[in-house]
C-alpha cells in the first residue's frame, strides 16, 4: 500500500494519443531527484518488475510504466479491490477509463466522443463495484461531498442520516480559510470517518500502510529558525484525505483552505504540538519496524527532525 500512498502524492495516471490515432497509456511517479529518492524508485521497480526509471534534465527522476500489459496488470493485482479504497474518485475514474480503453482496445475517436459525452461512461465504468465505496460503506466519496451510494434500498435507509459535506467554500486570492469554512460545528463527519476507516483491524492496516507512502509525498519535516520543530501535509482538491489524517493522529490543529494560483484548493494542516508530533513519530517507528516506513528523501528529513527533536529535550 505503500506504494499507492506514493502515487496519489506524487504519481499520475495519463490517457494521452498518437496523432490523434492511437491512445498512449502511462503511469508516473515523478521525484525530485536525489539519491534517495532514486534508491527508493529502484526498490519499487525492482520489487514490481515493471517500468522504468528516467531522468529529466537530473531535476526529477520518474518511475515510468508504459507497457499496456504492464499497467493492466498494475491495475488490476496491486491497485484493485483494497487498494481502491483509498484513491481519490477523480484518480479513480482515470484508472477504471484506462483499464476499459485497454481491455477493449478503444481507439482515439472513440474515447474523444465518450469524453466528449460523458454520459456514456455510466455503463462502462461509472457505476461503482462495491470494493469502490468499501471503506465509506454505504457511503461514497463523490467529488467534494458524501452521498449515498446507488443501492436504493440503503440509500431510502440512510437517506435521513447523512451529512453531505460541501465544499463549495468562496475562497479569495491569498486568503487562508479553516476547515470552520465548511464544516458546521455540529457537524459529526470527523467521528464518522475515523470510525469508518478504522472499523476493522484489516481497514486500519492497509490506512496505516497508504499513509506512509502518502507521507512521503506529501508530508514536511520542518525545523524552523527559532528552533522550533513542525509537521504538515496538504493536498489539493481533497479535504477527506487530510481531515482523515486530522483524525488518526487526533491533531488539535484546524486544516487549513488556501487558493493555488491554478484556482485549485490546497488543503494544509500543520501542528507544532509535542503530543502530536511524539504520535506522528511513534507511528513512523512502528512502521519503519515492519520494513514499510519511509524511504526516499523524505526518511532523511525525518531523522534530521527526530536528531533536532531530541536534541532540544536533552
Amino acid at each position: 500500500m505503500f506504494t499507492f500512498g506514493l502515487l496519489i502524492g506524487d504519481g499520475s495516471f495519463q490517457i494521452n494519443h498518437w496523432r490523434k490515432k492511437i491512445l498512449q497509456y502511462r503511469i508516473v511517479i515523478k521525484l525530485k531527484c536525489t539519491p534517495a529518492n532514486v534508491s527508493m524508485l529502484q526498490i519499487l521497480r525492482d520489487t514490481f518488475q515493471i517500468g522504468s526509471i528516467c531522468f529529466n534534465k537530473k531535476l526529477f527522476v520518474l518511475w515510468i510504466i508504459n507497457d499496456k500489459k504492464h499497467i493492466l496488470n498494475f491495475i488490476k493485482f496491486y491497485i484493485g479491490e483494497k487498494q481502491l479504497l483509498f484513491l481519490k474518485q477523480k484518480v479513480g475514474i482515470k484508472i477504471l477509463k484506462m483499464e476499459y480503453c485497454i481491455e477493449k482496445n478503444i481507439k482515439y475517436a472513440e474515447f474523444q466522443y465518450m469524453e466528449e459525452n460523458p454520459e456514456l461512461w455510466k455503463d462502462k465504468i461509472l457505476v461503482m463495484p462495491s470494493n469502490w465505496h468499501s471503506i465509506f460503506n454505504p457511503k461514497i466519496y463523490r467529488g467534494n461531498r458524501l452521498i449515498p451510494c446507488s443501492n436504493n434500498q440503503e440509500q431510502q435507509q440512510n437517506a435521513d442520516n447523512v451529512k453531505l459535506l460541501s465544499l463549495s467554500v468562496s475562497v479569495s486570492p491569498g486568503a487562508v480559510h479553516t476547515e470552520a469554512d465548511i464544516l458546521d460545528s455540529s457537524s459529526d463527519i470527523n467521528n464518522y470517518l475515523v470510525q469508518e476507516l478504522l472499523s476493522s483491524k484489516h481497514k486500519k492496516l492497509l490506512w496505516e500502510e497508504w499513509l506512509c507512502g502518502f507521507i512521503e509525498a506529501e508530508g514536511c519535516f520542518s525545523i524552523r529558525k527559532t528552533g522550533k520543530v513542525s509537521f504538515s501535509i496538504s493536498q489539493a482538491e481533497d479535504f477527506i484525505i487530510i481531515l482523515a489524517i486530522k483524525n488518526y493522529f487526533d491533531l488539535p490543529n484546524n486544516i487549513q483552505i488556501k487558493l493555488l494560483p491554478s484556482k485549485k484548493l490546497l488543503y494544509v494542516i500543520e501542528t507544532y504540538n509535542t503530543t502530536s508530533l511524539n504520535k506522528i513519530d511513534k507511528y513512523l517507528k512502528k512502521m519503519e519496524e515492519k520494513n514499510i516506513g519511509l524511504m526516499g528523501e523524505k526518511k532523511i528529513s525525518w531523522e534530521k527532525y527526530k536528531k533536532h527533536r531530541s536534541k532540544c529535550r536533552v
